[in-house]
């Protein structure tokens, strides 16, 4: 069960997070999507270039971003609903 500390329009804050944690966690995750954008454009220019070893670092770059972010949603989700 959810146990909310406080009820506001639009946000729901769970025991075992702040408002604060929340807010870093989205900064990290937008800086994760900016940093994967980056790692993208690289691996398409890689791949436009017919550099094959910078394009298999580009990808392995974004396939441990994707990895790593999967990760820390299941933390996050296992700090929320199993205190």
């Amino acid at each position: 069960t959810l146990r909310l500390v406080r009820h506001a329009s639009g946000y729901h804050a769970y025991a075992r997070t702040t408002p604060v944690i929340d807010a870093i966690g989205s900064v990290v995750a937008v800086a994760s999507v900016v940093i994967g954008t980056y790692a993208l454009l690289f691996l398409a220019f890689a791949l436009h270039h017919g550099n094959t070893t910078v394009a298999v670092q580009n990808g392995l770059f974004l396939l441990t971003i994707a990895v790593t972010n999967a990760l820390f949603e299941v933390f996050r989700h296992s700090c929320r609903h199993h205190n």
